[in-house]
Parts: structure tokens; C-alpha cells; sequence
């Protein structure tokens, strides 16, 4: 974990420039400060997505657009929802493109069954869980495991209110008007012909990964600035 530099001064350094009283509480506040910073930073899993953040240059409404633009792209050029909302976490904060791999098989609903949730979904949570989950080397603190939970609680709400389900069919069904097996070839032609991969399928993962990428600079926020 990345810790903050200290700005602490030595307390017998403060007493002889300020006194023992002034200094005590001087450092003190310092002491405080410092704390809090380390155990926001702790609370997200380790990984200061401020600084993350920051380094990318843009500002809030650009990276809300970059991040719809990116996944929105992936999705029409690569196709595999799972796997697409996961590019501009990957290109723009760097976000170990390794797990792409393991999303492989939950676009579609998983298998292409449309029975489980939205691929966008399930990998926005996953994405959500690499900056703020419990790593191996807590594994022996169950309380991590509630961390995420709000911001994913979040995330789905936004599904949910958007598409009215987080389950593939069921967003199908709300933005096709109908639903499609795309397991056989005359569905995903079908599937193809209305638009899933001009502005259909490609919309809901744009605005999910855009909506991930809210819940980050949300948190991101929570992080004090340094003095």
C-alpha cells in the first residue's frame, strides 16, 4: 500500500520552537489528519484512486465521457460485453487487463444464455471490487467483505432504474422490445440486424461503465487532500 509522506515533526523539535503545550497539540492535529488520510486509503482496499484519478489529466466530465466513449467502442468493435466496460478502467486507470480473460464467458448473460445478469453488470462489479475489495492478504478480516457493498448496492440501483432488471433478456427485452437465443445462428442474426452492436447493447455498456466510473470519483472524493 502506497502510504502518505509524513508531515510530522519531531514533538521535541515543536517544543522548543513553540512550547510543550502548543506543540502537543500542533502535533496532535498533525497526527489526526495524517490517521485519517491512511485509513481512507486503507478502507479502499490499499489503493488510492485519487491519486489514479488525478493522473489521468481529465477532468470529472471527461472522464464520465471517456469512459462511456471507450466501452461504448469496445463493445461495437470487439463485441463481449463482459469484456468491453472493462477498457477504459484498463486504458485509463490502469486496471490489470488480466481480468478480462476470466470475463470472458459472462457476456450474454453468461454462455450467451441471456438467463443470468447483464455482462456489463457483472464485470462492473468486479471492476468496483478490484479497486475496493478484500485482497488475499485479508482474508482473515471478514468485515472487508461488507466494503464494496454500497457502492455495488449503488451501481445496481442505477441498472435497475435505467433498464429495470440487471438480467440480459430482461434488458433486451426493454430496449429491443423482445428477446433473442442467441445461441443459435438464426437469433443472433436476428440479435445483429437490430441493432445490438450499433447503438443497442453497445449504449448499455457505455452507460455502465460510465456509471462505475461515477461510483469511483465519488469515492475518490472522500480522500482528504493533502495541506
Amino acid at each position: 500500500m502506497e502510504r502518505p509522506v509524513s508531515k510530522l515533526p519531531s514533538f521535541f523539535i515543536c517544543c522548543k520552537t513553540t512550547g510543550p503545550i502548543t506543540a502537543a497539540l500542533d502535533w496532535l492535529e498533525i497526527l489526526i489528519v495524517e490517521f485519517r488520510a491512511e485509513a481512507i486509503i486503507m478502507l479502499m482496499g490499499g489503493i488510492n484512486v485519487e491519486k489514479i484519478l488525478v493522473k489521468t489529466g481529465l477532468s470529472e466530465k471527461e472522464l464520465l465521457e471517456k469512459a462511456y466513449e471507450i466501452a461504448f467502442q469496445g463493445e461495437k468493435k470487439y463485441w463481449g460485453c463482459s469484456q468491453s466496460i472493462m477498457l477504459p478502467f484498463i486504458e485509463l486507470l490502469g486496471l490489470n487487463a488480466e481480468v478480462l480473460k476470466g470475463l470472458t464467458g459472462m457476456a450474454g448473460g453468461i454462455a450467451s444464455t441471456t438467463e443470468g445478469p447483464c455482462g456489463a453488470y457483472i464485470a462492473g462489479i468486479l471492476c468496483l471490487g478490484y479497486f475496493f475489495g478484500r485482497d488475499y492478504n485479508s482474508l482473515e478480516n471478514k468485515q472487508l467483505i461488507e466494503r464494496p457493498k454500497e457502492m455495488i448496492l449503488d451501481f445496481r440501483n442505477k441498472f435497475v432504474e435505467h433498464y429495470g432488471s440487471c438480467i440480459c433478456k430482461e434488458i433486451h427485452q426493454n430496449i429491443f422490445g423482445r428477446t433473442f437465443d442467441l445461441n443459435c445462428e438464426e437469433g443472433w442474426e436476428e440479435f445483429e440486424t437490430a441493432g445490438a452492436h450499433d447503438d443497442k447493447c453497445t449504449g448499455v455498456v457505455g452507460k455502465a461503465a460510465m456509471w462505475v466510473m461515477d461510483i469511483l470519483i465519488d469515492a475518490a472524493k472522500n480522500v482528504p487532500k493533502e495541506e
